[in-house]
């Protein structure tokens, strides 16, 4: 059994992307979200932001604006998720 993360419906939203590597796991983008879209990922020693609920995401970006380490970033324009 192999663990396939970060699956992209686990980085992304139609609105923002998430790049678990450059995540501090500050956890400030999960306390910002008012729909509870991220959570955060305790697994060994891999601890960052995941998307919990991509479709609760409505593109408010307050996730983007209180990240200090840039790891979420906003699309233009809402992209459709596959």
């Amino acid at each position: 059994m192999g663990l396939a993360f970060p699956h992209s419906s686990h980085t992304k939203t139609a609105f923002i992307r998430v790049s678990p590597g450059l995540c501090q796991a500050c956890r400030k983008c999960v306390e910002a979200c008012p729909r509870d879209v991220l959570g955060m990922v305790h697994f060994f020693r891999h601890r960052h932001v995941h998307v919990d609920h991509a479709s609760l995401c409505k593109g408010c970006r307050k996730c983007v604006r209180v990240c200090p380490s840039q790891a979420i970033e906003a699309f233009e324009k809402a992209t459709v998720l596959l």
